[in-house]
């Protein structure tokens, strides 16, 4: 769940003024632990200033990607390059260089999200619907013009 700010900055501040743990932050603030944890620890390694502005990115282009990997691959640490590059978590950075080792540069690339297109599959199904009518009418025709020919030869019976 993501917490304001405001909040954040109080668990922080009740922290750094009144010296209180984890635990009880959390219980004044009722919050989990392992929330109050995080938000320490982070304002602990970045600072105050970095902490209040937005670091994280949602989407990377390709060449930021491999530059990323490159830099992971070459062993600088991964919560270093999360840093640098503003990637949120290190598990992202994890699975870009499984995705690279897998299917090198190219597996990184941008993927089309959202579905296919809806109007695009029906008028398919449709033209196939269509089609194999027609051709079923045609077949049926010549069956019929068929036995329009047999009827004709054949002598009637009266």
């Amino acid at each position: 769940m993501k917490y304001p700010i405001e909040i954040q900055l109080k668990a922080i501040d009740l922290h750094l003024s009144e010296d209180l743990g984890y635990l009880a932050i959390a219980q004044r603030l009722n919050l989990k632990c392992i929330t109050v944890t995080r938000w320490i620890r982070k304002y602990k390694a970045i600072g105050m200033e970095d902490y209040m502005k937005p670091r994280y990115v949602s989407h990377f282009s390709q060449e930021t990607k491999i530059l990323a990997v490159e830099r992971i691959l070459a062993g600088e640490t991964y919560p270093d390059v999360c840093i640098d590059i503003g990637v949120k978590d290190k598990r992202t950075l994890r699975d870009w260089v499984k995705r690279y080792s897998e299917g090198g540069p190219e597996s990184l690339a941008p993927k089309l999200q959202g579905r296919k297109s809806k109007s695009r599959l029906a008028k398919n199904t449709l033209e196939e619907t269509l089609e194999e009518k027609c051709y079923r009418l045609e077949l049926e025709n010549a069956a019929l013009k068929k036995s329009i020919a047999l009827a004709r030869q054949q002598p009637s019976k009266k």
